[in-house]
């Protein structure tokens, strides 16, 4: 049996939301990856990434949330906790206060 990979949520930007409305307008996101799945992003896929990283804007660059939980809702963490498997720990380091 080969090695399994989970493959993790990973999006572009803290404006690429699936959610079907946007929680802090309660308006409908009009974005048409509005209730579709995030993208996968396998550990040796984040691996090389790291090896090899990108020179992107923040605000677009790319991301993920070590669960396999990858429906459009996945980046609500009430929604992780009861849906999600992690599979590491990560820490937001930025500005203000981290989350653990």
């Amino acid at each position: 049996m080969g090695k399994y990979s989970p493959e993790f949520l990973t999006a572009f930007g803290q404006h690429d939301s699936h959610a079907k409305t946007i929680a802090a307008t309660g308006q409908p996101n009009g974005s048409p990856r509005a209730g579709q799945p995030y993208s996968a992003i396998t550990w040796p896929e984040i691996i090389a990434r790291a090896a090899a990283p990108s020179c992107v804007d923040k605000s677009k660059a790319q991301f993920f949330i070590p669960s396999d939980y990858r429906e459009f809702d996945g980046r609500t963490h009430a929604v992780q906790i009861a849906h999600g498997r992690a599979h590491c720990l990560t820490i937001d380091i930025d500005n203000g206060q981290p989350y653990f």
